[in-house]
C-alpha cells in the first residue's frame, strides 16, 4: 500500500521528489520499488545509505533506562503498544 499511496498522491499532486527514511527504508524490495517508481514518474529518489536506515531500538532502549532509573515499572502482563503511558 505504501508505493500505491506515494503513486496516488504524486499524480495529484505532482512533485518531482520521491523520500524515504527510518527503518522501512532498510528494505531492500521497498527500495527497489521505489526506484522502479522514480523512474517511471520521472522523480529524483531519496533514500539514506543502510547504515542510517535504523529502527528505534536504541530509542526504546534509552526510553526504558529512564523509566526504570524513575522506578516506573510494568507487571509483566503488558501488553505492546505503541503509545503506551505510565503513570
Amino acid at each position: 500500500y505504501l508505493l500505491i499511496n506515494c503513486k496516488t498522491a504524486i499524480k495529484k499532486y505532482p512533485c518531482h521528489n520521491i523520500a524515504s527514511a527510518g527503518g522501512v527504508s532498510a528494505n531492500s524490495h521497498l527500495r527497489e520499488q521505489y526506484t522502479a517508481l522514480g523512474k517511471e514518474l520521472k522523480c529524483k529518489v531519496h533514500i539514506p545509505k543502510m547504515s542510517f536506515c535504523t529502527d528505534n531500538a536504541a530509542m526504546i532502549a534509552m526510553s526504558g533506562f529512564f523509566l526504570e532509573k524513575e522506578g516506573k515499572f510494568s507487571d509483566l502482563e503488558i501488553s505492546a503498544s505503541a503509545r503506551i503511558t505510565m503513570n
